[in-house]
This record gives C-alpha cells, sequence and structure tokens, in this order.
C-alpha cells in the first residue's frame, strides 16, 4: 500500500465512525426514548407533565376517546364502543394516571363523558402501587373540577321564591344543581360534578386520602365563592359529612352558618353541622334578629327543643317565609305550654296580608292540631285558654267563623257558638 494512502486511513475511519453514528442516533431509530417516540399519538411521546408523572400522547389519546365518546360515530361503524375504550384505559393501568388527571385538570366536566373519566380515576386510583398521597392530589383536581361545573350554570338559576334579604343575586336562593330551564348539556355536568364529590366523599371518609388536606382544599374552595354563589351549598355539605365532630368544627360551622354571604342552604347546612357537634349556637341566639336565613332560622327553633325554650318558635311565628313558621308551630308541640296558646290564636286567625305575613291553609291546621294538644294536656278549663279565640275570629271577618268552627270541632270540651255566614 503506498505510504501516502496509509497516512489517510485513520482520517476516513474516523470519518465513516460518525456517519454510522449519526444513522444509527436519528430520532425515529431511538427506540424507547422520548425524542424518539415516533409520529404524534404513538405511547412514547411526552406530552406534559403533572403532578402525577409524565403524559405520554398515547394514554391521552385513550382517555379523550373515553371523554369525548360519540355515539353516533360508533352506530355508524367509526369508533369503538365506550365499553372497549374504557378498557383499554383500564388496561394501561397505572401508567395512564397521569394522563387521566390532566383531562379533568384541562377539561373537568365540560366533555360529554366526563362522568366515565371520573370512573376511570377510581379504578385506577385504587390500584394497589397508588398511596393516599396520589389519590389526594386527584381529589384536589375533582374538587375544582367540581366547583366549575356547578358554577357553570349560574346564568340559568333564577330566584321564584326564598329570601329577599337573603339574596346579593338572584342565583342565591336555588342550590346547585337546581337549574331554571336546564339544557340536558348543563344538567349533565351538575351530574359529573356531583360525582366527583361523591368519590371525595367516599375517598377521604374511608381513609383512601389524607383528609385534613380535603378539608383544607375544600374550605379554599368555599372562600374563593363569590357571596350567594349556590355551589357553597355542596362544598359546606362535603365539609359537614367529612370534618370531625369536635368543638373547634362546631364554632367553625356556626361561623359558617352566621355568614350572611353565604348561599343561604350553605348557612342552613352548615347550622346543622353545628348543632350535630353539639354547639347550643350561642353566637346566632345572642343575636337572633340578624338571621336573615330561612333555612338558619328553621335550623335555630328545631335546637330550641333541646333548650326547653319556647321563646325561638314565638320568634319563628312572626317571620315571612312559611318553612319557618312551620317549623315553629311544630316545635311548640315539644316547648309550648298555655301560655303559648294566645300567640298561635293570633297566628290561626291572622288576616292576609300580602305586604306581611299570611297564614296558609296547611299552617292554620297545623295550628289547630297543636291548640287542641295544648288544651288537652292543661288543667285548666278551655274556655279560660281560649279566651281571646271569638274576638279574633270577629276581626278576620266570614273565614275567621270557619276557622273557629275547625277549632271548636277539634277541641270536644270546648262549646262555642259559630256565626252563620
Amino acid at each position: 500500500m503506498n505510504p501516502s494512502t496509509r497516512r489517510y486511513l485513520p482520517v476516513v475511519a474516523v470519518v465513516a465512525l460518525l456517519l454510522v453514528a449519526v444513522y444509527y442516533g436519528q430520532p425515529d431509530r431511538m427506540t424507547g426514548s422520548a425524542a424518539g417516540a415516533g409520529c404524534a399519538g404513538s405511547e412514547g411521546q411526552l406530552l406534559t407533565e403533572n403532578e402525577l408523572g409524565p403524559v405520554e400522547s398515547g394514554h391521552m389519546d385513550a382517555v379523550r376517546a373515553v371523554a369525548n365518546f360519540d355515539t353516533d360515530a360508533f352506530k355508524a361503524g367509526d369508533s369503538e364502543s365506550l365499553e372497549d375504550l374504557r378498557l383499554a384505559v383500564e388496561e394501561l393501568g397505572g401508567v395512564a394516571l397521569p394522563a387521566l388527571m390532566e383531562e379533568i385538570t384541562i377539561n373537568g366536566c365540560g366533555p360529554v363523558n366526563a362522568a366515565s373519566v371520573i370512573e376511570l380515576l377510581e379504578f385506577v386510583g385504587e390500584l394497589p402501587e397508588f398511596d393516599n398521597q396520589v389519590r389526594t392530589v386527584i381529589l384536589s383536581g375533582l374538587i375544582e373540577a367540581a366547583v366549575v361545573a356547578f358554577d357553570s350554570g349560574g346564568d340559568l338559576q333564577a330566584s321564584p321564591l326564598g329570601d329577599k334579604a337573603d339574596a346579593p343575586s338572584p342565583a342565591n336562593d336555588l342550590s346547585a344543581g337546581e337549574l331554571v330551564d336546564a339544557s340536558p348539556e348543563q344538567q349533565r355536568q351538575f351530574e359529573c360534578a356531583g360525582r366527583s364529590l361523591d368519590l371525595v366523599q367516599g375517598w377521604a371518609a374511608s381513609s383512601k386520602a389524607e383528609l385534613e388536606v380535603i378539608l383544607e382544599k375544600t374550605e379554599e374552595a368555599l372562600a374563593a365563592l363569590e357571596d350567594g354563589d349556590p355551589t357553597a351549598g355542596e362544598l359546606v355539605e362535603l365539609l359537614a359529612e367529612l370534618a370531625p365532630e369536635d368543638e373547634e368544627w362546631a364554632k367553625t360551622f356556626e361561623q359558617m352558618a352566621a355568614n350572611s354571604g353565604l348561599h343561604k342552604d350553605a348557612q342552613g347546612t352548615a347550622c346543622e353541622a353545628a348543632v350535630e357537634r353539639g354547639s347550643e349556637l350561642s353566637a346566632l341566639r345572642e343575636d337572633i334578629n340578624s338571621v336573615t336565613s330561612a333555612s338558619v332560622s328553621v335550623c335555630v327553633i328545631e335546637a330550641s327543643i333541646d333548650w326547653e325554650d319556647s321563646s325561638y318558635a314565638d320568634w319563628g311565628l312572626k317571620s315571612n317565609e312559611e318553612s319557618v313558621r312551620l317549623a315553629a308551630i311544630s316545635a311548640f308541640a315539644d316547648v309550648g305550654d298555655a301560655e303559648d296558646i294566645s300567640s298561635l290564636l293570633t297566628h290561626l286567625f291572622s288576616v292576609h296580608d300580602p305586604n306581611g305575613i299570611s297564614a296558609s291553609e296547611s299552617e292554620r291546621n297545623a295550628t289547630i292540631a297543636i291548640i287542641a294538644g295544648m288544651v288537652k294536656d292543661s288543667e285548666t278549663d278551655p274556655s279560660e285558654l281560649l279566651i281571646g279565640a271569638l274576638d279574633l275570629a270577629s276581626a278576620m271577618g266570614p273565614d275567621g267563623q270557619d276557622w273557629l268552627a275547625e277549632l271548636d270541632q277539634g277541641i270536644p270540651d270546648w262549646e262555642v257558638e259559630v256565626d252563620d255566614k
């Protein structure tokens, strides 16, 4: 071999090795790496990463096929069945969890089949390889998704009834999920949100997640709501189910009950939760006239039975809300005595007032039943206990005579002459 040629052999060898390295080092030949995952849609292509790990395109595609399942496309033969699509995700096992979480984080309850995604989250999240910390991350995302879904129907919520003073916005008189003219799409989102919170409650209550973190996350979501947002009712109910039954939480719930910025149903739920934890609602009772929520008023009146104090029933009898008045009438059966009969007679024969208190027929019937019970239990002569009934009936007019006759019929030992109309 020519000496000059031999001199260039090392250079030629290096160049050849470099060419081979470049050829085999191209992205489409780097099997198993993120850079060489191949065409879009293959499992190896990294899309993003969240708290639960890397989200690969193939896993994301499988999850979104479930979330966006099209029944018409399936009937036309252009799609697999929903069962098959779900099975494909289940068979992925734990590696599908980041993609499932990503779908809930980005789209929440928006997709047509989001409920199936939540069911898959439950299935995969309960695999033995995952611990409470992982499930807590999942539940935090579900709480956020549920709040967004509940709030999505706010523009349809109306206020056909309820406390005027309780409502900074029309939506304040309906609970989350109660919609006026709701579309099937919006109703579906509400059902999805409810399913989300069911899973939160189920895992947290069964020690499959970190309870303290879930309680904190729920309180944060509650604090972020606007005044009167009906979603508060769902979140307070969740707290009531999960929070420890101790004095600290009793005080927390009573503070919620007194918070006029909360939706009225949320206030009522909080009041009930406080009572269940042993609270005697001292803060609410000190300023009882500031209570404007009907549900809180009912809660206080019902709780007053244990306090053996009829003053709260008497207070409730003067409410503009029928539900509060009915609760008060019912409470008199347990805490009332002969001295309360005069208040009940005044209510029985109250004149209809379109701008004030107007007792309904059901209220008047309930009042007669309570008065009759009090008279029966008393040793005092009925004519003395019912001394004001005739005058009140006369002041009411013709209807008063009708109700006087009903009262007479309900008290066999009382004889009264009823005027014919």
